[in-house]
């Protein structure tokens, strides 16, 4: 998976399962440890990737602007 996540920038492995574009993001939920989509899609974030995927979230939100 880790692959993956390094062929581009935008994408992050939030899970062991899952890789996420992250300018598909909408919202990252802590508590629930869920991360939402533009098209109203949830996946599950895993704890370890909790405050790295927020920091890319903030900087990828600051490029945008």
């Amino acid at each position: 998976m880790r692959d993956v996540e390094q062929l581009h920038e935008r994408l992050f492995q939030c899970h062991k399962s899952y890789v996420i574009n992250l300018q598909n993001v909408v919202k990252v939920d802590k508590k629930e440890k869920k991360v939402y989509f533009e098209n109203k899609e949830s996946c599950l974030i895993s704890r370890r990737f909790v405050k790295e995927l927020e920091g890319l979230i903030t900087k990828e939100a600051e490029k945008s602007l």
